[in-house]
């Protein structure tokens, strides 16, 4: 069963949402299966999703038009993909390109674990975010020996760039850094270089 799932937050505009029902249309869900949430002013207030996600079960496919409409971070659309998992049930973006996801390709638990692993870093990375940026503000940021990345954020985008599950401007974007930085650590297939060789050496020293 095609299960459809649409959502207008505050900041969208008003024909969004009609055009998630098109294309949620186009795909195949059929009307009485297709949930629709409004905004409602309230953080974390999804009615329409609890009330969908009470009926998903083996076989199914929940359908977004893209990946933001059902989850806002890494960590929570991680959950809800094993969810799914576990319930034999996938999870459908219609987006173009890395916006066109399907789960049900998905061939083992391996391939879930990426997603939990990926949510694991990015929750390391927010908590570090603070320190590194006040380090990048620093007159000596210029300087070559500086290392502007911890050894999670190093992981983290060899993960994200070796499974290409993150692209490459929203890595950077998540790291602050610039992808010439970025290239400086860690290679386009997820390869360590010399920086990021200089970062894993520097914290195995410090836990000696």
């Amino acid at each position: 069963m095609k299960i459809g799932y649409a959502r207008l937050s505050e900041t969208d505009p008003l024909g969004s949402l009609e055009e998630q029902l098109l294309h949620l249309r186009e795909y195949g869900c059929a009307e009485s299966e297709i949930y629709r949430e409004y905004k409602t002013g309230i953080v974390g207030h999804r009615p329409a999703f609890n009330e969908m996600m009470c009926r998903v079960g083996p076989g199914d496919e929940v359908v977004v038009w893209k990946m933001d409409r059902i989850g806002r971070s890494v960590d929570s659309i991680a959950k809800l993909i094993d969810e799914l998992f576990q319930r034999g049930a996938s999870l459908r973006t219609l987006g173009e390109g890395a916006e066109n996801i399907d789960t049900s390709a998905l061939s083992n638990t391996q391939d879930i674990r990426i997603f939990k692993l990926l949510a694991r870093f990015r929750m390391k990375i927010e908590k570090e975010r603070s320190y590194h940026s006040k380090l990048r503000r620093n007159p000596d940021r210029t300087n070559k020996s500086t290392l502007l990345l911890s050894r999670e954020q190093v992981e983290y985008a060899r993960l994200s760039l070796a499974t290409r599950e993150q692209p490459m401007l929203e890595l950077c974007k998540v790291l602050g850094v610039s992808p010439p930085t970025l290239y400086s650590y860690v290679g386009p297939n997820g390869e360590l270089r010399d920086r990021g060789l200089r970062v894993l050496r520097a914290t195995a020293q410090q836990g000696r």
